[in-house]
């Protein structure tokens, strides 16, 4: 093969982050046309349109919505910008904000539901029936279940002379409200989901959204308008259920000509012949629901020049039963897009080992999980040929997450094969309870003047897993046929142990390969059976696989067991992991035949499972060794020209130092993500700071040339002097903002003024804003805050109350007289109300007291309430802003400069703060400084900044001369030459942080406030 003899280079603009707009407010066309600015200032130039809780006006498809989506169209395309779009209401996809179930219900989800009841002898049992129920059978107590008869009023006489466990199997309409028939204007709580089974139902579906923006914006498919995402359609309902549709039996016997009703409880029993039955049925569910939902949505956009993207849920392997029930296997699903997708939610790698906020678990090891979670819409794209591949991530994050994790979990996706980051979410607004529902990211955060570099920062990396391929022989084959076979439908929650004795072997399996360096691809049934073995090879669609790690899978297809024998005969190699694989194996003729272990060697799972995994593969084309390598994600690529590219990023919250060797001859450039710098590489050794990442281009030609890599990167660096500075001015470009302790009182008659003295059962409120009961319109229409503060002499200036928007804020008085001035302030959104108090406040104590309209969406109608109960517990900031320090009580003047180390006062400080000092020179000229945090230092970094800001965005100035910014660790600047004074010298700072100081809690976690600590020492670094 004829290399390649050109460089390689990032493409930094056409694989920035997409992110979810979300449409959660009152929309103004004005605003609009903002926020679309400032996404474009911010590197963003595709983004998805997403209607979610919150919105009021206009209605959700509505001829409004549709004016409304036409303008952002027209505005996108004046600005060069793309547009996505969400097919749904909230989430899961399939409802038409609640219309589909309103004017078609004929087509709602009706799924199998098993109900059981104890019969004791002698005695009868009742079932509440409205029809007949398609099983009927009893437990004795030995275990042994039989068939029985209902009588006509479906009850069953239990005439033995011991206790029977009667069960009943039989359809059932849902009657839940998913959150894609709640919560904005327009909604009405519709009951019921779509039967994702049934084409029809999803064709009419389609009728809602897709036909109706196909009606109004044809012109702009496949230009302006790219596509469509879908969000987690679920066949899921709570209980013993298992998907069905009227039509499941027909298709069912047309499949494998036999009745599936005389054994369904198979589904929901190990009884004798279940494994084929369930196997059957879920195979049959899994293909079913991909052609009638992805694949009609996948054939319909490429007929109108579109692109399909979206995921299913769950993903994890953790949730393999929940998964089935939900949507059979998700590779059936995902295969039709155009565009593979999955998700991600949370800021967590494989590589962390910290409990997670939200259903993944909190059990030892359950990040596991997330590798081949994600690795399966990348192995998916390989063998469709798709180019991109999708993923949801982002969500459900804190307001304190901040542009570092997030740099870490993009370096950790390129690295399995993901290049399109669809950021879950950009909120229009975060007005009221919305700041709550949201998932940290909006305009106001102060990290958004540098979002830019984040963006060319994600387009780095995409552009990388858009390189080639992922470089390598081994497929890790998902269990399916196991799965299938062992799966019964119980009742469940979310946060099991794995169902299963397949998670376990698939998550130790893909974690020993990451850790110990090793590329992989997953592979799967169909791809197998459509492949050829050849001179010890796997030819499947996408590539070749020498090596086929089997985990946890005793059951086997006869054909793929077939298929990985002759591949063993032909030179290639077959390991079982956890059990051996294909004991047992399924036949075309519907049974089963044990056979021998269908793999050649199996590994039992030991604590050196990982290492013997290693032992027995084929030597790899590059290692990585010393103490910090275990936690350095690699990812290696290849093109059709042979040309190789290595990621190597560490994802531990330390430093690692490590040695590479390899095998591949040439010169090597070394290509840095963070500011697209290249360069040469003379070194083997290398050091990543925490979230650092950089990419080894192999065979570069003309790499002699290039400047060599910094000496940092390589071995550390070397201090060259350091700069005492004992004091450092300090100039708050935002307000500093104070919280005071409060109480709240409701009003369910509108009766009480705003008086600090009102006569009214006044409770208290947690400083982060908890209070006991919740408050809904309903109960009390209006409800009263009040509160103290102490202001220290000299007064401060230009002192504010910040309260979220005019329209609930009802009256507000301080000392008794009434804030009459207001105006729109911006802080943490663009409706907040300033009320400038200054003239009523007073040296040493100071009451105030707010009248309140209880917020609308905490209504009955909404569903918020619902979903999450403390959602009307939760009040929002009700905060004093200004030029000053505050105190736990008051607040006091700003004094102009501050001493170092630990300062309070600024723990509720959002947004940007400029620091000065000066110092006289101590280093000739190249040299850098740093300011990296404590959790990173080590004999050779600077202690600058607490660990609990290493958040921070900062600009650097040195005597006039601007250093440029930093979004993330390490926070290191290049000096230029002849920047330096011999004395005197400028040193001046500008740092902001996230809303994560103001708004320290969500609806789903709670995280800790932000501090500062100004550096007691600057430490000038060898390049």
């Amino acid at each position: 093969m004829e290399i390649q003899r050109q460089g390689w280079a990032f493409d930094e603009s056409a694989y920035a982050p997409v992110p979810w707009w979300a449409w959660n407010g009152k929309l103004e066309y004005n605003q609009i046309c903002r926020q679309l600015d400032q996404m474009r200032s911010g590197g963003i130039t595709e983004f998805f349109i997403y209607a979610t809780s919150g919105l009021e006006e206009p209605e959700f498809l509505s001829a409004a919505w549709f004016d409304f989506v036409g303008f952002t169209i027209r505005e996108a395309a004046r600005r060069g910008m793309r547009i996505w779009l969400y097919d749904d209401l909230n989430w899961p996809s399939g409802a038409a904000g609640g219309r589909l179930m309103r004017d078609y219900p004929e087509y709602r989800l009706r799924p199998l539901v098993k109900q059981t009841v104890l019969a004791n002898p002698g005695c009868a049992v009742f079932f509440d029936l409205a029809e007949v129920p398609l099983w009927c059978g009893a437990f004795d107590d030995r275990g042994d279940i039989g068939k029985i008869e209902l009588d006509g009023d479906f009850s069953f006489m239990n005439r033995s002379a011991s206790p029977l466990e009667v069960v009943v199997i039989t359809p059932q309409y849902t009657n839940g409200i998913d959150r894609n028939s709640t919560g904005a204007d327009g909604t009405w709580n519709q009951h019921g989901y779509i039967d994702l089974l049934n084409p029809n139902a999803v064709r009419a579906w389609m009728g809602f959204i897709h036909e109706q923006y196909r009606a109004r914006f044809r012109e702009f498919f496949g230009t302006v308008v790219k596509g469509f995402f879908y969000d987690e359609p679920s066949l899921w309902s709570e209980g013993a259920w298992a998907p069905w549709t009227p039509q499941l039996p027909q298709w069912f016997r047309e499949r494998y000509d036999y009745n599936l009703v005389p054994h369904l409880e198979a589904i929901f029993y190990d009884v004798p012949g279940a494994e084929r039955i369930r196997y059957d049925y879920w195979r049959l569910v899994s293909e079913r629901m991909g052609e009638a939902f992805a694949g009609q949505i996948a054939r319909w956009c490429a007929e109108n020049h579109l692109i399909s993207t979206g995921h299913g849920t769950p993903e994890e392997p953790k949730f393999q039963m929940q998964m089935l029930r939900g949507t059979g296997e998700l590779q059936d699903q995902i295969k039709y897009n155009q565009m593979p997708g999955v998700d991600l939610l949370g800021d967590v790698t494989c590589f962390d080992d910290r409990p997670s906020p939200w259903n993944y678990g909190s059990e030892p090891g359950w990040t596991r999980n997330l590798a081949s979670t994600v690795k399966r819409g990348a192995s998916i794209a390989r063998y469709s040929g798709a180019k991109r591949v999708m993923c949801e991530t982002f969500g459900v994050l804190p307001w304190r997450s901040s542009l570092q994790n997030q740099r870490r979990l993009v370096a950790f996706l390129a690295g399995m094969g993901i290049n399109f980051i669809n950021d879950n979410s950009l909120q229009y607004t975060i007005e009221g309870f919305r700041k709550y529902f949201a998932s940290g990211k909006h305009f106001t955060q102060p990290f958004w003047s540098r979002y830019a570099d984040f963006s060319r920062y994600c387009s780095r990396l995409s552009s990388f897993a858009v390189f080639g391929k992922c470089d390598t022989e081994i497929a890790v084959l998902y269990p399916t046929t196991t799965n299938m076979c062992r799966t019964r439908v119980v009742s469940a929650t979310w946060n099991l142990t794995p169902e299963s004795t397949t998670a376990e072997p698939l998550n130790r399996v893909t974690d020993a390969l990451l850790r110990n360096h090793r590329d992989f691809e997953l592979i799967f049934d169909r791809i197998i059976l459509e492949s050829e073995v050849r001179n010890g090879a796997l030819h499947t669609p996408g590539g070749n696989f020498t090596t086929v790690i089997v985990p946890g899978a005793p059951v086997l297809d006869e054909r793929v067991a077939s298929r990985l024998a002759a591949l063993q005969a032909s030179g290639g190699w077959v390991i079982s992991v956890g059990v051996p694989a294909g004991t047992l194996l399924m036949t075309e003729a519907g049974g089963f035949r044990t056979a021998e272990n269908a793999a050649g060697l199996h590994l039992k799972i030991d604590k050196a499972f990982s290492g013997k995994l290693e032992a027995v593969l084929k030597p790899p084309v590059f290692e990585l060794s010393g103490a910090g390598a275990e936690t350095v994600l690699t990812s290696l690529r290849r093109d059709e020209s042979g040309k190789r590219l290595l990621l190597l990023a560490n994802l531990a919250e330390n430093t690692a130092e490590f040695d590479i060797s390899t095998s591949i001859i040439g010169e090597i450039a070394v290509h840095h993500p963070d500011d697209g710098g290249v360069c040469r590489l003379d070194s083997t050794h290398f050091r990543l700071m925490s979230g650092e990442s950089m990419i080894l281009e192999f065979d570069r030609i003309g790499a002699t040339e290039l400047p060599p890599v910094s000496e940092s990167l390589l071995s550390g660096r070397r201090i060259l002097g350091k700069s005492e500075t004992p004091e450092w001015k300090i100039r708050l470009l935002s307000p500093n903002l104070f919280q005071p302790e409060r109480e709240i009182a409701f009003d369910p008659h509108g009766m009480l003024a705003p008086d600090y003295d009102a006569p009214a059962a006044w409770m208290p409120v947690s400083r982060m804003g908890w209070f006991e009961a919740g408050v809904t319109p309903e109960e009390s229409p209006y409800y009263l805050i009040r509160g103290e503060f102490a202001v220290s002499e000299p007064v401060p200036e230009d002192i504010a109350f910040i309260v979220d928007s005019a329209e609930l804020l009802d009256a507000f008085t301080v000392n008794g007289k009434p804030a009459v001035s207001m105006d729109r302030f911006e802080l943490w959104d663009q409706a907040n109300l300033r009320l400038p108090v200054t003239s009523l406040v007073q040296p040493g104590g100071n009451r105030f007291c707010a009248r309140f309209k209880t917020s609308k969406w905490f209504a009955q109608r909404y569903m918020l309430v619902q979903e999450n109960p403390l959602t009307n517990r939760l009040l929002d900031p009700l905060v004093l802003a200004g030029q000053f320090l505050a105190g736990r009580d008051g607040i006091s003047a700003l004094p102009e400069t501050l001493n170092s180390g630990r300062i309070s006062g600024l723990e509720l400080f959002t947004g940007k703060m400029e620091l000065s000092t000066s110092f006289d020179r101590v280093a000739a000229d190249g040299f850098e400084v740093d300011f990296s945090p404590p959790r990173e230092r080590d004999q050779s970094s600077l202690c600058a900044l607490s660990d609990r800001v290493s958040h921070l965005v900062m600009t650097a100035e040195l005597n006039g001369v601007p250093l440029g910014a930093r979004c993330w660790s390490p926070y290191r600047f290049s000096v230029p030459e002849k920047t330096l004074l011999p004395s005197g010298n400028q040193l001046k700072l500008v740092i902001g942080n996230t809303l994560g100081a103001l708004l320290p809690r969500s609806l789903y976690m709670r995280t800790l406030r932000p501090e500062f600590v100004l550096p007691r020492e600057i430490a000038w670094l060898k390049k």
